[in-house]
């Protein structure tokens, strides 16, 4: 049975006949393996049964889709991630509750990328509780997400030692503050609008009833307002 505690030099490659607790541990142990040898690890499908209970999964590298380019002009082909890679796993759920590997697919049809870029992968990259209440607070205190990154940065010793990136941090202030905005709250709504000016470029202009409630929203920023 794979073990999660093991730390990723030494986790063991996966086998046929594998046996895990829950699909969720197998998917941790995956990722795990997934770092240790280069590359990131996604969903890629799942099925059903008749009653509604998960029965099987395919976890797999995350450049297996396959490629389209909409582009004939050789010249103008933009780069893709997308590979059509067939590193796979493939597991079901047994009688007893736990999940077991039924197929694996180990080669990729790519290069496996260094440790230092691993950190870049989706599947590796967490703010934890304390990241994100600190990024709250500081946003509170319209501490711009680039000067609370900088102070993570420094705290941790260096890039090379945070599970996230700047561009997470904006994301995920972008997520508390539409949260924030609860259905009809033009108040809220004016307050971020106002927040968002002080930091950029913006215009937006807000339509209200005779009885003061939200009707319309008309937002632009400066890259829309150029163009």
């Amino acid at each position: 049975m794979g073990n999660l505690d093991d730390v990723e030099t030494n986790v063991e490659d996966p086998q046929i006949g594998n046996v895990y607790d829950s699909v969720e541990r197998l998917f941790e142990y995956y990722k795990i393996y997934g770092k240790k040898m280069g590359f990131e690890v996604i969903k890629r499908t799942s099925n059903k049964g008749d009653d509604g209970e998960l029965r099987y999964v395919t976890f797999a590298c995350a450049r297996s889709r396959p490629s389209k380019s909409t582009s004939k002009n050789s010249l103008k082909m933009k780069p893709t991630s997308k590979l059509n890679c067939k590193a796979r796993l493939t597991a079901s759920l047994c009688l007893n509750g736990k999940w077991e590997i039924r197929s694996l697919v180990l080669d990729h049809n790519h290069k496996l990328s260094t440790p230092g870029k691993l950190r870049y992968f989706k599947t590796n990259r967490e703010l934890k509780p304390v990241v994100k209440r600190k990024l709250e607070l500081n946003d509170i205190a319209r501490i711009r997400s680039n000067k609370s990154y900088n102070s993570f940065v420094v705290e941790a010793g260096g890039h090379e030692n945070l599970t996230f990136l700047e561009k997470d941090c904006r994301n995920y202030l972008d997520r508390v503050r539409r949260l924030q905005l609860g259905e009809g709250d033009a108040n809220a709504i004016q307050h971020y609008f106002l927040r968002m000016q002080s930091s950029s470029k913006n215009f937006y202009t807000m339509d209200l009833d005779e009885e003061g409630r939200l009707k319309n929203v008309f937002w632009a920023d400066a890259r829309s307002r150029a163009a």
